[in-house]
């Protein structure tokens, strides 16, 4: 028995505004939410009439949520937030979708940390935006000069934080800190007021502020064999954690108030292990409860098995590691890719996990004996490398199970290809980009029945595109004749 796959556009959207989406999720099996992140172009001098006028102010940027129809590509609700005010962008890096009465509730988390909560209300045509809240922030959070709070209309004149004796002295020190939190700099210069010098094996050198460094020293981190390092609960803010931008986020569950978060700051292949706890003023409250060492390089996808029993993290290192969400011990370390882990994905059951690697590679392993079972066969085009992917498993035998993977072309050639899970065999390929145009394709999902598939590009353009798949028997090589 072979099969056979065939797939067919059905929509392509430009979302225009330079936006960029980064995650894509189904609901109510007839909308597709996405979550992007809008940067404006720089100025450049003067301009033509019809180039960007460079009288307005050019730093004011958003980012938020789509709403789109499935049949057809339609945006029919668009929430777009503020964001702190700058060149980089600020994009969705983590979508949680929560069944309420009349509607949905979104929760949202960008790569500056902040946490926002929209509230949708979803009828049988139609889209609409209830209520937003900002939430809070993973990084700057209880400051009172938190960029975000001048922002938003109902933020809290005074900080809502609550600390105990021994945190209060640190909140101190970090007030009273003006300068930057850290200054690269290869090799010691000699001492700096307010600073420490530090060269860690796997993050950036150069002068640390006193209290971030203070902070990171106090944090409680747990080696793969399981030993501590402090005793101390961790720090009261992820400002002393996080230099920059978090890079991914993994909730723990829909009923769990944890997650699982990697930055690009100082400790840069470091897991931080973070919870959250509503205030009664609506906003949150948000710790880190301890460091994960073991990787080292940063951490670029995570993922979590379906009964919430490991969780896994793939890194610049070329290695994947298993930690038990029970005790957060490594349980083991897989390796085999010849690149960094561009995500990681299991099956319903639990039984597989899919890796994807810059090596152009997808590599299946048994989560019984954490072994490599098999390779999918039918790379993509050279010079590029899978970056996101999804998988569908049917309840019947209608069609195959089949995994989507979408790739980065640095030099041209993105592209999309189906496999087919039990045999490994690459059944279609198609594009959304031009072979020519160089970009990556930066989401993709799968429709709950399997079949349309949605993705997004780094040209700001969404797609739909219909799968058929057709089992055939193998037909014999030689009939007839002499032999038959």
């Amino acid at each position: 028995m072979t099969v056979q796959g065939r797939v067919e556009s059905l929509w392509h959207v430009e979302l225009g505004s330079n936006r960029r989406v980064q995650v894509l999720k189904c609901f109510r099996d007839k909308y597709l939410l996405c979550g992007y992140g809008d940067c404006p172009l720089p100025r450049r001098g003067k301009t033509s009439s019809d180039s960007i006028d460079v009288d307005k102010p050019r730093d004011i940027q958003s980012t938020g949520i789509l709403v789109v129809d499935c049949r057809d590509g339609r945006i029919v609700c668009d929430v777009s937030v503020p964001v702190q005010k700058g060149s980089s962008r600020d994009d969705i890096v983590s979508l949680e979708i929560k069944p309420i009465e009349e509607g949905v509730e979104v929760i949202f988390v960008t790569s500056k940390g902040y946490v926002w909560k929209a509230h949708l209300d979803v009828g049988h045509e139609e889209v609409s935006l209830r209520s937003t809240n900002y939430m809070g922030n993973f990084i700057d959070a209880g400051r009172e000069d938190s960029p975000m709070e001048a922002l938003v209309e109902d933020a809290l004149s005074e900080p809502t934080r609550q600390h105990d004796e021994e945190k209060d002295h640190m909140d101190d020190v970090v007030a009273n800190h003006t300068g930057p939190r850290f200054i690269p700099q290869l090799g010691y210069r000699g001492p700096m007021d307010g600073y420490t010098y530090w060269a860690p094996p796997n993050g950036e050198q150069g002068y640390y502020r006193d209290d971030v460094m203070q902070g990171i020293m106090n944090q409680k981190t747990v080696h793969e064999d399981g030993e501590e390092e402090s005793d101390d609960v961790g720090c009261d803010t992820l400002e002393t954690v996080f230099k920059s931008f978090i890079r991914c986020l993994l909730p723990l569950g829909s009923a769990s108030s944890q997650c699982i978060i990697s930055s690009r700051g100082p400790e840069d292949g470091v897991l931080y292990l973070c919870s959250w706890k509503l205030l009664e003023n609506g906003k949150s409250l948000f710790s880190c409860e301890r460091g994960l060492l073991g990787h080292a390089s940063g951490v670029l996808s995570l993922a979590a098995s379906p009964d919430g029993t490991y969780v896994v993290s793939g890194s610049y290192d070329q290695t994947i590691r298993v930690w038990d969400t029970r005790t957060w011990k490594c349980l083991k370390v897989l390796k085999g890719h010849g690149g960094g882990i561009k995500s990681l994905v299991f099956t319903r059951d639990g039984s597989l996990l899919f890796s994807t690697s810059s090596d152009n590679t997808i590599r299946v392993w048994s989560t019984s004996t954490w072994m490599c079972m098999r390779h999918l066969h039918g790379r993509h085009e050279d010079a590029t490398w899978p970056v996101c992917m999804d998988i569908h498993e049917p309840n019947g035998n209608r069609m195959p199970r089949f995994l989507v993977s979408g790739s980065n072309g640095l030099f041209g050639g993105s592209t999309l290809k189906i496999f087919d899970i039990d045999s490994g065999n690459c059944l279609v390929t198609f594009a959304q980009l031009r072979f020519d145009h160089k970009g990556s394709c930066t989401a993709l999902c799968i429709a709950a029945d399997g079949s349309t598939v949605f993705t997004a590009a780094s040209d700001s353009t969404l797609a739909g595109w219909a799968c058929s798949f057709e089992k055939k028997e193998k037909k014999p090589l030689l009939r007839g004749g002499f032999f038959g």
